[in-house]
């Protein structure tokens, strides 16, 4: 029966050895819980960094696009081109006439000329590229058209005109031709922790006026141009 006993102890553990396992086990979760936290906040900060590069991307693609075909009629009261930076008070809108055959409005009769707005909208929570397409457009008419958000977590659009001599902030109506060429910077909203996302882009508007000219010739008297697609993160 002693022996019975002893056998017993032996094959058994005490309350100091069940501790000190049960101590062992909680620190060892603790540090995969750990581990699986940062793993799931490193995973969300990549997918939101590549759903931000990718907004970015997306709005160079369509804003690039529609100034590419910027409607260029040799006739000042057919065409139009428009940007006023308003700082950081206001709201910088860059309104244009442009060719598509993409429909806005579906089974619905269009023209192959549109006019398209883009400008910032910013609050606290949300900073968007809203794009304004506006079908059949009349300036003597109140702007009308179908507004979408273009992108959203962009922070910053800046629009820069070279008319053949240097480079301006505003395009106006009083200006009597085309600019030369046309620079578009854009620029994500920093989130805290991170560096905001840029990208900047030329557009050379194609008119009699700048048919046969080289970019570098246009570019001479002022070398401030970027003629870059590349996207960077600033940091």
């Amino acid at each position: 029966m002693n022996n019975a006993n002893k056998q017993l102890n032996k094959t058994g553990f005490t309350l100091v050895e069940v501790l000190v396992a049960t101590s062992i086990a909680s620190f060892v979760m603790v540090i995969a819980m750990g581990t699986l936290h940062a793993l799931s906040e490193s995973a969300t900060r990549i997918q939101t960094h590549c759903d931000t590069v990718s907004e970015l991307r997306y709005a160079t693609s369509v804003l690039s696009r529609d100034l590419a075909c910027l409607y260029t009629d040799q006739d000042q009261n057919n065409r139009k081109l428009l940007y006023e930076d308003a700082g950081d008070m206001g709201v910088s809108m860059l309104t244009f006439y442009t060719i598509s055959h993409n429909q806005v409005r579906a089974a619905q009769a269009e023209a192959d000329i549109y006019e398209v707005e883009y400008y910032l909208s910013q609050t606290e929570e949300r900073s968007m590229l809203m794009r304004r397409v506006w079908p059949h457009p009349v300036k003597e008419e109140e702007p009308g058209g179908v507004l979408s958000v273009l992108a959203d977590g962009i922070g910053v659009f800046l629009v820069r005109f070279y008319d053949g001599q240097q480079w301006l902030s505003e395009w106006t109506e009083e200006q009597q031709q085309l600019p030369k060429l046309i620079e578009v910077a854009l620029a994500t909203r920093p989130e805290t922790g991170t560096s905001p996302f840029t990208t900047s882009f030329i557009i050379r508007p194609v008119t009699p006026q700048t048919q046969g000219m080289d970019v570098e010739q246009m570019e001479g008297a002022n070398g401030e141009a970027m003629s870059t697609d590349a996207m960077n993160s600033e940091g």
